[in-house]
């Protein structure tokens, strides 16, 4: 099979597991929808507030899934490390060297040839090339994924940029209010519950601009995620003539 068709075929598997994990997250809050309709008027705004940090926990896990399935599903794909796209080639390529360095203790790679023979260095070389000409493989994928304390903006970008994903196609289907200062809200909102901060309650058009943000927020990043996944341009490296070094 193609690596095109197998592309394909693991952005099919991508689209199945995180419109489960999508689903799952929408019944969720839907339930919250259901709760607050149910709750006497006098409480509703404070029942709204103290739901926002559940609003912003289906953020968190979905982002957490949607990434680690990426990763997955390009493992999925049996695609050499050589051939993905410089971002992705170098998350696996530096957790490669780190887990060598680890093991025969040195802290930097500049000194993998001291106190070794050359023979060493050598099979330590050829370990190292191995890793990069075997398919790609992200072992727990869920430990690549960086989400820190909240998974705010600049989180969000890490992230996308660790892995190659496009940050500027995500901001671009905000354009009334920007992602930044959304996902700045929604944080802050969470914060300032789990925190002991002031409470605030919120009224229905609040409540109802905050869920469908995270909503919103789900789906665009599904949807990004699976452009990228099944689109070779976007996952594999450019094949560069090799430079000629003859004099």
């Amino acid at each position: 099979m193609s690596i095109e068709n197998r592309l394909a075929l693991a952005a099919h598997q991508f689209l199945l597991s995180t419109d489960a994990a999508y689903d799952e997250c929408a019944r969720g809050i839907s339930t919250l929808d259901r709760i607050i309709v149910g709750t006497p008027a006098i409480l509703a705004g404070e029942a709204r507030g103290y739901f926002v940090p559940i609003l912003y926990a289906y953020w968190e896990r979905f982002f957490r899934i949607s990434f680690g399935e990426y990763l997955r599903c390009i493992a999925v794909a049996k695609i050499p490390v050589e051939l993905l796209k410089l971002r992705l080639a170098a998350l696996r390529i530096t957790r490669e060297v780190s887990e060598i360095s680890e093991k025969h203790k040195f802290k930097h790679f500049n000194e993998i040839c001291q106190n070794r023979s050359v023979q060493d260095v050598k099979l330590l070389l050829r370990a190292l090339l191995a890793a990069i000409e075997k398919p790609a493989e992200f072992p727990q994928t869920f430990n690549w994924i960086r989400t820190y304390s909240n998974v705010e903006f600049s989180t969000l970008e890490e992230n996308c940029s660790r892995v190659g994903i496009d940050l500027a196609a995500l901001k671009a289907n905000f354009p009334a209010k920007s992602l930044h200062a959304s996902l700045k809200d929604l944080v802050d909102m969470r914060n300032d519950i789990a925190h002991g901060s002031e409470f605030q309650s919120l009224t229905s058009e609040e409540w109802e601009e905050t869920r469908n943000f995270v909503l919103k927020l789900m789906q665009i990043v599904q949807f990004e995620i699976y452009d990228s996944l099944q689109d070779p341009v976007r996952m594999l490296a450019s094949h560069l003539p090799q430079p000629d070094f003859s004099i």
